[in-house]
């Protein structure tokens, strides 16, 4: 059986992207009000307006750019990684890195060499950390000015690195009742997402699986966080956008490699990184460090396995088959027995 996955295109899978993320946007809106619609919207107009730039400034056709729908799935996914409260100046400097960088100067004729959302965020959240990296608590609705006044709290990930037991229940962080991005803390309409998703094609269940396969086992058995390995398990998966961020950014179908084989090493390096950025590294999103460090290896990634499937086969057909003038000698100094069934002569040979 053939090693290859059947794939589809990118812009084949961009409206199932936008389906999911409009389902997290209801959500964050619900959670935060008419500021959630307008970051929203901020992020999606400025990245638009930026790709129409960069066609005109290219002598590309930017109707063609703009219908492929790049540009409004980075900036909703953009858009969900970010706070409620964060500044729209912010914002709307990471949507245009996202798209200048990330689609136009690292990318080649295959596709992009980084998810084009993650280097916006990272770019914004090292820069602006007040406001890229505080956040509303929910239902507490911030109004709809450049800055905000209501309290800005830190990020369940970021409490992790000074207590390893936060005072919140299974409940509470399953339907996101804690401080974070508004459209990464919602974990069972991310569990929906996913399931979408991998049901669709348009992710990798092969990474996705390997890379949660080495974070599970790392937490389970290190339990860096809570009082049970359970626990452990449930506060890093709802913490630092982790489920967010393999689904989206880890898993985009423009990183992941294109064997079964080269998914599953690419999704057991993510899970590795991710662990050495958080938990060593005490990175606060490390998922988004962890997709960008990891993205640039997924074509040697499908090199190797392809020469190491290539060289395996050769040395098999090297050891199963039998040099020609072998077999015909084999054969002449094999005795002839024939049998008969009905009347003829046992003896014969």
């Amino acid at each position: 059986m053939s090693d290859n996955v059947s794939i589809r295109t990118e812009r084949e899978n961009r409206p199932d992207y936008i389906f999911v993320l409009i389902i997290l946007a209801g959500m964050s809106v619900y959670y935060y009000g008419a500021r959630a619609a307008v970051v929203i919207g901020v992020s999606v107009l400025s990245c638009c307006l930026t790709d129409f730039v960069c066609c005109k400034l290219r002598g590309r056709s930017s109707r063609a750019s703009l219908a492929d729908l790049g540009a409004v799935t980075t900036g909703l996914t953009l858009a969900m990684m970010m706070p409620a409260s964060v500044r729209y100046t912010v914002l709307a400097g990471a949507a245009v890195l996202s798209i200048v960088i990330g689609r136009y100067i690292f990318t080649f004729k295959d596709g992009r060499i980084f998810n084009c959302a993650a280097i916006g965020f990272l770019m914004m959240a090292l820069s602006f950390p007040d406001t890229v990296l505080t956040y509303p608590k929910p239902f507490v609705f911030p109004e709809l000015a450049n800055d905000v006044t209501v309290n800005l709290g830190q990020s369940l990930s970021k409490t992790l690195t000074l207590t390893d037991d936060p005072s919140l229940t299974p409940l509470d962080l399953l339907t996101g009742q804690y401080y974070g991005p508004m459209g990464a803390c919602h974990m069972l309409i991310l569990l929906v997402c996913a399931v979408i998703l991998v049901g669709r094609r348009s992710v990798s269940g092969l990474t996705l699986f390997s890379a949660s396969a080495v974070l599970l086992t790392f937490t389970y058995f290190y339990h860096p966080y809570g009082r049970t390995p359970i626990s452990g398990v449930l506060l890093t998966y709802c913490s630092g956008m982790l489920l967010f961020g393999l689904i989206f950014l880890v898993c985009d179908s423009s990183a992941v490699p294109k064997t079964r084989l080269a998914r599953f090493i690419y999704g057991l390096l993510a899970g590795l990184f991710i662990v050495a950025f958080r938990f060593y590294g005490k990175a606060e999103n490390a998922v988004v460090y962890a997709a960008l460090a990891v993205s640039p290896l997924s074509g040697e990634i499908d090199c190797m396995t392809d020469n190491a499937r290539e060289l395996f086969a050769r040395l098999f057909r090297s050891k199963k088959n039998i040099p020609q003038q072998n077999a015909e000698k084999l054969l002449e100094d094999m005795p002839v027995m024939q049998f008969t069934i009905d009347g003829g002569d046992e003896n014969e040979r």
